[in-house]
């Protein structure tokens, strides 16, 4: 690696090059000075940096032959929609632990074990890792970037489980809990207890909320329920009655929020498209 020239500016070395190289290109650089050490690691840097990349989906995959799963990232052709398999880009090893939660560039990881449950978070973009031991005896549904304070949170539930050995005061073993990341403070209680439906379903994070289909074999009606990220509260709004049974999931496509239910028995898929999500007018 040739080091920095002299003549080249910080300012343009940092803000100008690094700032729009990939993740594996700046790993690189960050080794070349300490001063590039530095930079790149600051908070600033970090979110510029991210809003320059693409977003890539991540595939979790277990590989037979080293017997770990790994973390890769999809270069996917939005053409064909292939994915050229010279072109996957492994992030992490996992040994012992699977992918929960993601957003951003931040990974929730879980152990596998689930009579001995613990979490942690990844950042494979500058490789730091992390326990996360204060909610141990909680679900994790859902995490989220808190606007209004720039923190990243994580949407908790007392794990069934293991909530009797939690040591929650009493009332707080019902409803939700909120965990914000690198805080020394246990999990904040903010109620809904009747958000237990959704703990362990698959959501969407859509402008600034997480939502769940709720379809009638969970709640004897078809309603998504919704997560303010900002006021963390929650709400519901009437979701369609998709023809027939099916496994349903709620997606984002070109800015919409969308849901596919998709028939294995009849061979066909139905989606809806919800164009005015501020009406609820689809």
């Amino acid at each position: 690696m040739v080091p920095p020239h002299r003549g080249l500016p910080d300012e343009i070395a940092i803000w100008e090059i690094l700032i729009r190289l990939d993740i594996k290109a700046l790993l690189r650089c960050r080794a070349v000075c300490r001063a590039w050490l530095r930079a790149t690691s600051t908070r600033e840097f970090l979110v510029v940096h991210h809003g320059c990349q693409p977003t890539l989906p991540i595939l979790s995959r277990f590989d037979g032959s080293v017997g770990h799963r790994t973390l890769d990232i999809i270069p996917l052709d939005h053409q064909t929609g292939l994915v050229p398999a010279d072109q996957l880009h492994s992030i992490a090893r996992l040994d012992g632990m699977h992918l929960l939660r993601s957003c951003d560039d931040l990974l929730i990881l879980c152990t596998n074990n689930m009579d001995d449950r613990h979490y942690a978070i990844c950042n494979p973009a500058t490789r730091q890792y992390a326990p996360l031991r204060q909610i141990d005896d909680f679900e994790v549904s859902g995490m989220y970037l808190h606007r209004s304070t720039g923190e990243y949170r994580l949407l908790l539930y007392p794990w069934p489980a293991r909530v009797r050995n939690a040591e929650l005061p009493h009332g707080l073993h019902d409803g939700c809990h909120v965990f914000t990341l690198g805080s020394c403070e246990p999990p904040r209680h903010i109620g809904w207890p009747e958000a237990r439906e959704v703990m362990f379903e698959t959501n969407v994070l859509f402008r600034g909320s997480l939502l769940w289909y709720m379809g009638p074999e969970n709640i004897k009606k078809d309603i998504i329920r919704v997560f303010d990220t900002t006021a963390e509260s929650f709400r519901q709004m009437q979701a369609p009655v998709l023809p027939g049974p099916g496994e349903t999931n709620l997606f984002e496509m070109d800015g919409m929020l969308a849901m596919a239910s998709c028939n294995n028995a009849a061979a066909n898929i139905g989606i809806w498209v919800l164009q005015d999500y501020e009406s609820e007018a689809a």
